[in-house]
């Protein structure tokens, strides 16, 4: 890291004091673009949980981390016109985007699980603004994304999320030109949606099952005991078994998001290893 930083001081404040204002503009604002993308499309950085200033100043921050590596091509640069400078400003914030798709893939995993149990239970009248994403969503999708944003932080799989977005830029420096896209990209999105949906019904499937055969046991004592109404029985017997199973399930669900991150990794690994590009 010295061998990086210390030539930087070393041009940015020597010979006499004299700097290149647009190099360090221009730098600063490729090394952030990429960041400043991948935290407005990830749950984490979402305006109910980081206000909008202070996502600005976090955003710089963070992107300072970059900015060596990003100073050490701009030095290099040969052709760096207004059009050239569009295109990777483009490309960096497309870059980000896809990378913030692929972070916060547990995340909605786990609140479309929520979703779906709470719609087995029949508690989709109670659907409220999520704090996190200010989407309609469901109590339990709520609470299971809350679960892992919490298990995100304490567990230091934030670290080294942010980890995997700086290693982007080794892998896909800055001022690589657009990739060579093919079928097989949208097949890889393809595939995550699907992997999303698959970890969602690992989740709620058990839960779901528990309340169909609740449901079905209320169909045989509804025939024998027509006086009961199952409309008014059904919803808390579900929802007390759903909980109950919920609360047994706990411990278990950690390990659950733990080998949802470490998937998760892999997708950004396989999303950069999906282009050729220029470097």
């Amino acid at each position: 890291m010295e061998d990086t930083i210390i030539p930087l001081l070393h041009e940015l404040f020597g010979g006499g004091g004299q700097m290149d204002l647009s190099r360090i503009v221009g730098g600063v604002l490729l090394s952030s673009c990429r960041l400043f993308a991948f935290m407005a499309i990830t749950p984490i950085f979402q305006r109910a949980i980081v206000p909008p200033a202070i996502m600005g100043v976090l955003g710089f921050s963070l992107a300072l981390m970059a900015f060596p590596r990003v100073w050490g091509a701009l030095s290099h640069a040969v052709f760096m016109d207004m059009w050239y400078m569009a295109s990777i400003l483009a490309k960096e914030i497309l870059l980000g985007l896809l990378i913030g798709m692929v972070a916060g893939f547990p995340y909605w995993a786990l609140e479309t699980a929520g979703t779906v149990i709470d719609t087995q239970r029949g508690a989709s009248a109670g659907s409220t603004s999520s704090p996190i994403t200010q989407d309609e969503v469901q109590p339990l999708g709520a609470f299971f994304g809350f679960l892992y944003l919490i298990w995100l932080f304490i567990s230091g799989a934030f670290d080294l999320l942010l980890g995997i977005v700086y290693d982007s830029y080794l892998v896909w420096p800055v001022l690589s030109f657009f990739p060579d896209l093919a079928a097989r990209d949208a097949v890889f999105y393809l595939d995550l949606l699907d992997n999303m949906m698959e970890l969602a019904l690992i989740i709620a499937g058990p839960i779901m099952l528990m309340m169909f055969l609740s449901e079905l046991a209320l169909v045989f004592v509804t025939r024998f005991a027509p006086q009961l109404n199952v409309f008014v029985l059904a919803m808390p017997i579900k929802s007390g078994i759903a909980f109950l199973i919920i609360l047994m399930f706990l411990p278990g669900l950690f390990a659950v998001m733990e080998d949802g991150f470490e998937f998760q990794r892999a997708l950004i690994r396989d999303l950069f290893g999906m282009f050729s590009y220029e470097r």
